[in-house]
């Protein structure tokens, strides 16, 4: 056998999981969450345990993209993820393929359990990457906003799925905003007279309203919404 497939089936096992003969992907045998091929859209139904077994957290970042939905919640959903350490470059593949998984399955199959399992591993996914790495210039929320807004044009809101509440994707982008809209609203007209610090500050509360955008239909009832249309307007004047 050569070097590599040995090596492959060794990171297999090391978490539990089984290589399929025709994808290449691994899951856990008997897994309602197995979907053949990394095609999502062959989720099974039944509820499954999210915690599955202990990741070892050596091996955390291997075969990111071999793993199908199931796999990377249970990876991710491991309480040892809690302490795991990685470069920002390996918690970035990471959150990348999740999300991937996440947006290819487009809810369909996905059982109640298995949605608030996805959530609680992606929430613990992003936690554990800000820990070891810090906020990486909003790096791990900007992924989260992205997801869920992404989900819900997609899946649609559902209030009771922590990815599919549709207002964090609004409150969580107004409350890292790095300055009130009134000291924005005073530095708009002439933001090509400023500083550099200042110019990239107004730049980050356009990025971080663009999630919402996606999505703004769904916060007519929002208690936030005006506060929301007045970043709005001022991002619409930046370049």
């Amino acid at each position: 056998m050569r070097a590599t497939a040995m090596s492959s089936l060794l990171r297999g096992a090391f978490f539990a999981l089984v290589e399929d003969s025709h994808s290449g992907h691994f899951f856990v045998p008997d897994d309602p969450f197995r979907a053949a091929g990394g095609d999502a859209g062959l989720i099974g139904r039944e509820a499954f345990e999210s915690s599955g077994g202990e990741v070892r957290v050596s091996g955390l970042f291997d075969d990111l993209d071999r793993l199908d939905l199931g796999a990377h919640v249970r990876r991710w959903s491991a309480s040892e993820i809690r302490a795991a350490e990685g470069d920002a470059s390996q918690w970035m593949a990471a959150a990348q393929q999740f999300a991937a998984r996440l947006q290819a399955a487009d809810g369909v199959g996905m059982s109640d359990e298995q949605w608030r399992a996805a959530s609680r591993a992606w929430t613990a996914l992003l936690a554990a990457a800000e820990r070891s790495t810090g906020a990486q210039s909003n790096e791990w929320l900007m992924r989260d906003l992205w997801l869920r807004a992404s989900l819900l044009k997609s899946v649609g809101p559902r209030l009771d799925m922590p990815l599919l509440d549709e207002g964090p994707v609004l409150e969580r982008a107004l409350n890292a905003m790095p300055m009130t809209s009134e000291a924005a609203a005073e530095l708009v007209p002439g933001w090509r007279d400023l500083e550099r610090e200042q110019i990239l500050e107004l730049r980050t509360t356009r990025r971080l309203l663009a999630p919402a955008g996606l999505v703004q239909s769904l916060f007519v009832d929002h208690p936030r919404r005006g506060e929301y249309e007045v970043w709005r307007e001022l991002a619409e004047r930046l370049p």
